[in-house]
């Protein structure tokens, strides 16, 4: 099967999507506007701002799909891909199988009329919909009930899971702070300034080190204003890396910390809790498909002292952790198995092809 897929050569989600699916025997054009390593045609920017550029590809991709001759198409990011192939004919002639990434639809549609247009013609005219949480599935049928998604996750590699058969048991007693790790980029949604904010006191108390990307829109500004606080250190930051070195880097932490105020199945979570950290994420809707009393710590979203308060109470070893990890990586097991989720999402765009040939 030949899939012709249509997403940002720099997302994390496309390089690992497009490598499992590759391993497993599919071949995989990846046609992108935004630059990538894996990139197999690099779509011209025409106009640099990003609602023209997609909407001037869609007259351009019927030539691209002819050239290509894809058994499927798939669109990821309704709004963006998702709106191109909507606006172009390639629908009609063509499977599609749409991947929903989670901002696509809780987010961007909110930003203006013409987001949420673009959302409600794409799921008009791609109405099959790979999606990774009841949640975002429901949330996609406000704008259009008709739709079929199909629920499949975004889990943890294997070496996650390898790695937690080899972390050592989370230590209370050890002579050392805890350390958090905040995979989110410093981007307003994720909330990383209330997360300095609440945990501030306990970083310069060397109760807790917090470690940060070193990436978002906020970064710059956020370091500065970390810097400042906690001049005795504390607060870290890494650098991007392959998915084997990052893997090894997360299973050093004690706790996956995200304070975000929107999310669907957040795969960072999956994949922490595959590996043995211990949760503490704001309790929203998009994880509440993963988290419950027995998965780690929930705290009410933008309130410093909740936050505090979970950090704490482990800090005093007032939670279970042993059995939290080993429910955790479970779970992640049985539902979150990344080389599993793309086979039943093959499986899916096999069905589609054979479908369309009748």
């Amino acid at each position: 099967m030949k899939i012709l897929m249509l997403a940002d050569g720099g997302c994390e989600h496309t390089l690992r999507f497009q490598a499992e699916a590759a391993r497993q025997g599919a071949e995989v054009v990846l046609a992108s506007l935004e630059p990538g390593e894996t990139v197999d045609i690099r779509l011209p920017k025409k106009f640099g701002i990003a609602a023209l550029d997609y909407f001037f590809l869609s007259g351009k991709l019927d030539k691209i799909v002819r050239r290509v001759e894809p058994d499927l198409v798939n669109p990821q990011f309704v709004c963006s891909y998702g709106s191109t192939v909507a606006l172009s004919g390639v629908w009609s002639r063509y499977p599609v199988l749409m991947h929903a990434l989670g901002s696509d639809i809780l987010v961007s549609p909110r930003k203006s009329w013409l987001h949420r247009r673009r959302v409600v013609h794409a799921l008009s005219r791609c109405p099959d919909l790979l999606v990774d949480s009841e949640y975002l599935a429901a949330e996609i049928k406000k704008y259009n009930s008709d739709v079929r998604c199909h629920i499949i996750a975004w889990g943890a590699d294997e070496a996650a899971f390898e790695m937690y058969d080899n972390k050592k048991s989370f230590d209370m007693e050890r002579n050392r702070p805890l350390r958090i790790l905040v995979p989110r980029p410093h981007n307003p949604v994720y909330n990383n300034d209330m997360i300095f904010t609440a945990l501030a006191g306990l970083i310069n108390d060397r109760r807790v080190t917090v470690t940060f990307p070193a990436r978002g829109d906020r970064y710059e500004a956020f370091r500065k204003i970390a810097e400042a606080a906690c001049p005795a250190g504390g607060i870290d930051y890494y650098d991007y890396m392959p998915r084997e070195k990052y893997v090894e880097f997360m299973a050093g932490f004690d706790i996956y910390l995200s304070a975000s105020r929107s999310d669907s199945s957040p795969a960072s979570l999956i994949e922490a809790m595959a590996i043995g950290l211990v949760p503490v994420v704001a309790d929203i809707e998009g994880v509440r498909e993963w988290m419950d009393k027995d998965s780690g710590a929930v705290f009410q979203p933008d309130s410093n002292s909740a936050l505090k308060d979970a950090i704490v109470r482990l800090l005093a070893d007032d939670i279970d952790v042993l059995s939290i990890r080993k429910n955790n990586h479970d779970k992640a097991r049985r539902r979150g198995r990344f080389v599993e989720n793309v086979k039943e999402t093959l499986d899916l765009m096999e069905k589609a092809v054979a479908d369309a040939r009748r």
